[in-house]
């Protein structure tokens, strides 16, 4: 099988000479990323990693849980789209295990269904003119035979989506955030709090009244303005370690490219022996070893912005690394909830992803429920709430009540058997139309042979997995147009 990863590189002429390795600081999945590309495109690598695991944001955990010695978890839920190509391509690649792909279907309990079907074209229609009606089709039809909306609602949201295309999935000029699109564009209520708010808080863990209405419309065109398949839905089976941190890993190493964890880099300088070239002096802390100075032309940061900015403090101006730490955050919790599987209260079929918004239109206090399946003698879920902050402050017990509520009103299930708790208090950045951009090769002026990567630096998308992955893959592009 062919991917576009290898293909990207195939035509890339390796090095003819030995080099010192591209040092790549951060084992989430934007250094990950850089790492696989610039190795595929025979560059040595060297992956530095403070924590005691690769994964970064999506990393495994193991959960206490009652009757077992733990179940292996991501540190909180994460929703993969069709729409991630570079993501997916690289699960291909790497063969990784566990992922489940579902078309598009929205559901909640106040009725609402949104299901789209994939279709196949028909043979020798390959022109973009046929895709683009077939697209549409696509979509029409999952619109006209939704239920939960009233006709006027479906028209409407079909003369949106029409509009929307035509006007290249740009919002119109001197509309900034989500909520003026909403009264711009004339949505209804219903239609509102069934359908857009809970996208919107989904996939850009901003409230519609701050959320760019640009970033979101992009969204908008990368899944349900493509192929039915751009929309699906995918899970990973188990984590999202083995679908990819943990192939990543091995094939780096298996490919003389070791990832050093526990391996914090806490100084970086000018190297000035570097002849005749730039050059860098790193300074970390290796936990066999002790301290080393590691020496390196070519930096790629693949850590949050915070920490890039403190490395580099001493090497470029202050006013270039302002936008680093000029970000608004915002924290996601995810709720691991289970029931023993002998609970004979409990649905034999749960649906995989439902949108926790009642017949009121509200969703509180989780926004979305994922089903996990059934692990070591239990049903497992996951209750995310998006930017949870005023959640977090009610308190533990609070929050684990409205829960158990929701879980019982909205969804009609017993009360969950064992809950478990994960914040993540700077999940994301604020996806607002003045945050700072920030780009893979921002510092090259200031800094040659440096690249950013992380889902901050992949401009115009919210904080995601496939912005973290793309931005590993520029990254890396910028490196090899220097090697």
């Amino acid at each position: 099988m062919r991917h576009m990863f290898s293909d990207r590189h195939a035509r890339h002429t390796p090095p003819t000479r030995p080099m010192d390795p591209v040092i790549i600081i951060g084992a989430g999945w934007a250094g990950l990323s850089a790492a696989l590309h610039l190795r595929q495109a025979g560059v040595p690598v060297r992956v530095l990693e403070a924590a005691p695991q690769a994964g970064g944001r999506a990393r495994r955990q193991v959960l206490p849980w009652p009757d077992t010695d733990g179940i292996a978890l991501d540190n909180g839920q994460h929703l993969l789209l069709g729409a991630y190509r570079d993501t997916l391509d690289l699960v291909a690649w790497l063969d990784g295990q566990g992922m489940d792909r579902l078309p598009l279907r929205l559901e909640n309990a106040a009725g609402l269904q949104l299901r789209r079907r994939r279709h196949v074209l028909a043979a020798g229609t390959p022109d973009s003119l046929s895709r683009q009606l077939a697209e549409s089709l696509s979509l029409l039809a999952a619109v006209l035979t939704s239920r939960g909306l009233s006709r006027g609602d479906r028209l409407q949201l079909v003369w949106t989506l029409f509009r929307a295309r035509a006007a290249g999935w740009r919002p119109p000029v001197g509309v900034r955030t989500v909520a003026e699109w909403y009264q711009y564009t004339r949505q209804p209520a219903r239609l509102v709090q069934q359908l857009w708010d809970p996208l919107v808080i989904s996939a850009m863990n901003t409230p519609p009244a701050l959320a760019s209405a640009t970033v979101f419309l992009r969204v908008l065109r990368d899944s349900l303005g493509q192929a039915p398949t751009a929309s699906d839905f995918v899970l990973a089976g188990q984590d999202l370690a083995a679908l990819f941190v943990d192939p990543a890993v091995d094939w780096l190493e298996r490919h003389g490219c070791p990832v050093r964890l526990r391996t914090p880099v806490r100084e970086i300088r000018v190297d000035l022996q570097a002849r005749p070239h730039h050059g860098y002096l790193l300074r970390a802390f290796d936990p066999s070893a002790g301290e080393q100075q590691l020496r390196a032309r070519h930096l790629v940061l693949a850590t949050p912005p915070w920490t890039a900015a403190r490395l580099l403090a001493d090497l470029a101006p202050p006013a270039s690394l302002a936008p680093l730490e000029g970000f608004g955050w915002r924290p996601i919790t995810t709720a691991y909830v289970g029931w023993r599987a002998g609970n004979h209260a409990l649905p034999t079929r749960l649906p995989p992803v439902f949108s926790l918004v009642d017949a009121q239109g509200k969703a509180q206090p989780a926004h979305w429920y994922f089903d996990r399946g059934r692990r070591a003698g239990w049903h497992l879920g996951a209750l995310v709430i998006s930017d949870s902050g005023e959640a977090m402050a009610q308190g533990e017990d609070a929050l684990r009540a409205g829960l158990q509520k929701q879980l019982a009103t909205v969804m009609g299930l017993p009360p969950a058997e064992h809950i478990v708790l994960i914040h993540e208090k700077r999940a994301t950045f604020s996806c607002t139309d003045d945050r700072p951009l920030v780009t893979p090769g921002s510092l090259l002026p200031q800094l040659p042979g440096v690249a950013l990567a992380g889902d901050y630096s992949y401009g115009g998308y919210p904080a995601t997995l496939e912005g973290a992955v793309r931005s590993g893959r520029m990254a890396a592009e910028i490196i090899l147009s220097g090697v």
